[in-house]
Order: C-alpha cells, then structure tokens, then sequence
C-alpha cells in the first residue's frame, strides 16, 4: 500500500479508521512491528524500530494518505501516491525520470515514520521540495504534495480531514499563497497573448519570484499589462477574465509584494501557483466539454 497505493484500498483503510473505536476488531489490538535496515560495510545496521499496534498504525496510515491528498494537475481528484513517487519530488530529473541514485536515504525514511508513526515531517523536506521547484521552474504534483504534507503534518487530524489546500482556497489570502497564484495567472496571460514561446515568464522568473517578489512581479504586471492590451483587441473574452483574476488576487490583500518569502512561505507560493493552474486546466477542460456538447445538440436538432 505505501509503495504502490490503490485508490480503492486507501479509501476503505481511511473510513474504516475514521469510523471510531467501537467499530474495532480484535485483530486491531494485535501487536505490530517495523524497522528499518542498512547495510553498514559487511554488516546490516538497524536504523529504526516501531513496536506498536495493528489499531494504531491503521490510523497513522489513513491520517498519511489524508494530509497528502492534493487535486491532480488536470483539476481531477486526487489519486494516492507511493512512497517513493513521493520521495522522488527532492531529486534532480535524469532524462525526465527521478535520478534516484542521489536520493537522500533519510527522506523514505522519515516518510515512513510519518505513515506508521503519525511522526511530524522534518523542515529540511520541505526545503528539499522548494529547491526542486525553482531548480525545475516547476510545481510538480509530488513536489506540491510533499510541500503540503511537511507544513500541516502538525495540525490535527480534524484540520487534515477537512480538505485544508488540498485544492484552490480562495479564502487563502497569506501573501506568498497569493503571489503563487498572480505568477500562473500572468503565464496565463503570455500564453493567450502570444500562443506557445521557447521561454515562459515561469521558466524565467519562477526561482527569483518565489524567493523574492517584490524583485520582479512589478516588471511581470507591466509585461502582463502590455499582453492584455493584446487581449483586449483580439479576444475581449479572454481579457477581461485574466483581467478580472488580476483584480480578485491582488485587491485588496495584496497591494504591495513581500521583498522576500521564507521557506515555510515559499512552500505557500509553490502550492497557489500549483492550485490555480490546476484550477485553470479544469475550467479550460470544462469549457471545450460544454462547447462540444452545444455543438452535437446543434447537429442532432439540425439534423
């Protein structure tokens, strides 16, 4: 299950270990047992130990799957990951697969823990994670998962089974989450404007954007002002929706950029810039849907 999760088997594991204590059965105060080994020269190191119970670790493992439920890229709902799948958004790409020869040990380790032992997820994670999304120019599903996973493994299982930034929140309005947001926004507008380009303002500006944005968002809304200007001469429909996104994430909470973002605020930016594309894919997807369905309505009454 952790290695290869089934959607299926993941749900069932999370209602039945939400279901309460009286729905229990015997074998769920078995005794269970984990460790963890290495190889040490000629020999095999224990590096870890859980002694625990069938009960305990059923619920550790649905509270895991639940804090890393995260909406796919497309919009469409979450389908679980594996451990490793997981581990994989803190290493480099070697021909567009995880270079998994320079996986840090420690990471599918403190994974672990946190799946069988609810153990709160280490800051230098997340620091691995954001490092990739500005090494890559790029939020990845793992990498916004991970980010996720590390800033809320220490809410309560109440705050983790209500959805908390599983998906768009357009009541977020932290600063960094917002800037996140505008940056996907204004690649939105370049793309609409200019169609397909050998480098994105994303590409360009997605490491100095996440880090510092008062550095570079005022040049990206000047570039945007001048692509929408486009917009409202050639297609006034598209303008005057990234016109209107423009205004709904930038007033009132954000009339200034923070001059920097710390590491647990670029873990925010890299999820609003991760949401509202996955948010913009799915209303784009919706859209071609409904115009298709018109269309075939117009043939069949045509017809």
């Amino acid at each position: 299950m952790l290695s290869k999760p089934n959607l299926a088997d993941v749900q069932v594991l999370i209602e039945s270990a939400y279901k309460g204590r009286e729905s229990a059965v015997a074998v769920d105060e078995t005794k269970f047992y984990a460790s963890a080994f290495s190889a040490s020269g000629s020999r095999v190191a224990v590096r870890d130990w859980l002694e625990t119970t069938v009960s305990s670790v059923k619920q550790n493992l649905a509270r895991y799957f639940t804090l890393q439920r995260i909406v796919e890229p497309n919009g469409e709902s979450h389908n679980p990951l594996g451990i490793y799948w997981l581990s994989a958004a803190t290493v480099p790409r070697k021909k567009e697969k995880p270079d998994y020869d320079q996986l840090n040990p420690n990471v599918p380790r403190v994974m672990l823990k946190c799946a069988l032992d609810r153990n709160p997820l280490p800051d230098w994670l997340l620091f691995q994670a954001v490092k990739r999304t500005r090494a890559e120019q790029d939020v990845r599903k793992n990498h916004a998962a991970i980010i996720k996973m590390v800033l809320f493994s220490n809410e309560t299982d109440k705050t983790i089974q209500e959805g908390k930034m599983e998906q768009l929140d357009l009541t977020n309005k932290e600063p960094a989450y917002l800037c996140g947001r505008l940056l996907r926004v204004i690649e939105s507008i370049q793309y609409e404007a200019q169609g397909k380009t050998n480098t994105t303002v994303v590409g360009r500006f997605y490491g100095s954007a996440s880090s510092a944005p008062a550095s570079v968002f005022g040049i990206l809304l000047q570039r945007a002002q001048a692509n929408l200007e486009k917009l409202r001469k050639e297609k006034e429909g598209a303008y005057k929706g990234l016109q209107a996104k423009i205004t709904n994430i930038t007033y009132p909470n954000l009339t200034s950029f923070p001059k920097t973002l710390n590491l647990e605020q670029q873990g925010l930016f890299a999820l609003g810039y991760y949401h509202q594309r996955a948010k913009d894919i799915a209303d784009a997807i919706a859209y071609k849907n409904l115009k298709e369905n018109k269309k075939n309505k117009e043939e069949v009454i045509n017809e």
